[in-house]
């Protein structure tokens, strides 16, 4: 009689690692996203960079597990009050919040251009990284 042993110690450890090493890429890769898509937008914008403060307040989060992200204004910066006006544009309806402001914009939806102008990087990236991981078990 023949007797064949298959040891699955090697793979029971793969499997148990598998969640926390497809975690950590995919948390790596998601902070690396996050952050091209943050320049994208600092760069891609129309409004004229003046001072900065614009720029400086499109910022980029991470949840505490570090699966979500969201990329928009930092509410502790002062380009935050006049991002979303530059985002959304503005006219009539917000010149009593923007007193003495002359200047009428219209929408410049520069953070959803950013992150549909890199939808397919996006899509590469994490595909890229679930295959690191993989390997990496």
């Amino acid at each position: 009689m023949l007797t064949i042993t298959v040891n699955l110690d090697k793979f029971k450890k793969a499997m148990s690692d598998f969640p926390a090493v497809v975690t950590r890429t995919i948390q790596k890769e998601m902070k690396h996203q996050l952050v091209e898509i943050q320049r994208t937008a600092r760069h891609e914008h129309r409004h004229k960079t003046r001072t900065g403060t614009l720029n400086d307040s499109i910022d980029w989060e991470l949840d505490n597990e570090g699966l979500t992200g969201k990329v928009g204004f930092n509410s502790a910066m002062f380009g935050s009050q006049y991002g979303p006006f530059v985002h959304e544009g503005h006219g009539a309806p917000y010149k009593s919040v923007l007193k003495g402001f002359p200047y009428v914009w219209k929408p410049d939806r520069f953070l959803d251009n950013a992150l549909k102008r890199r939808e397919s990087s996006i899509q590469i990236g994490f595909e890229d990284a679930i295959r690191k991981a993989v390997a990496e078990l």
